[in-house]
This record gives structure tokens, C-alpha cells and sequence, in this order.
């Protein structure tokens, strides 16, 4: 069964184009983030699908997979590490963080 089968019935007025046009919204990336002990946590993850790409995977009756497991690796050639920094404000939701990628002489050092 095609695409262009499946949306005439299930979503009739959208085109198999349009229809990969909204999936390719979603993007799968690669978050590595450095740690003290100079390992790495690598997180695979995709984007959320928007509200319009929801209603089309559940009218399709298709479902994203799960996230993955982040995956805690050996480190090569780090270079630094990051730390988190949380702004003041208390704990309210508009608390930003900031995070500063500092040399490994640094870690060392503080």
C-alpha cells in the first residue's frame, strides 16, 4: 500500500509531496556533551513532531519510535568540558542556565 494510497483515504486533499514535506521536519541529531571524568553522554534524539505532523501520523496510524537511551562513551581528544551555570531567580521556570565550555587546564585548576 503507497503513501499516496493511504492519505487519499485518510486524508484526502493531501498530496504524497506535501505529506513528506511535513515528516521532513523531523530531525534526528546528536547531542555529545563532555564529561568531568572525560567520558562522553552522547544522546541520539529526534525533534518533536509539530501539531499538524501529529494529526497526520495519527490519522495514518504511524507512531514515532522511542527516544533512545543516552550512552555514556569513552572520550577522545576532549578538548574541554562544559559546566552548568544557573542564572539567579530561584527555581522559577524563567531561570536560564548557561553553560561554558571551558579547556581541560581549567577543570584541573577549579
Amino acid at each position: 500500500m503507497t503513501l499516496g494510497y493511504r492519505l487519499k483515504h485518510l486524508a484526502p486533499g493531501l498530496t504524497t509531496r506535501s505529506a513528506l514535506e511535513k515528516f521532513s521536519a523531523v530531525q534526528m541529531i546528536d547531542v555529545r556533551i563532555p564529561t568531568s571524568d572525560r567520558r562522553e553522554l552522547a544522546l541520539t534524539r529526534y525533534t518533536q513532531p509539530e501539531p499538524d505532523l501529529k494529526l497526520l501520523l495519527e490519522r495514518l496510524k504511524l507512531a514515532l519510535p522511542a527516544q533512545p537511551p543516552p550512552k555514556i562513551t569513552a572520550a577522545q581528544g576532549l578538548l574541554g568540558y562544559l559546566r552548568v551555570v544557573q542564572t539567579s531567580g530561584g527555581h522559577s521556570p524563567e531561570n536560564q542556565c548557561v553553560i561554558l565550555a571551558l579547556p581541560l587546564e581549567s577543570a584541573k585548576s577549579g
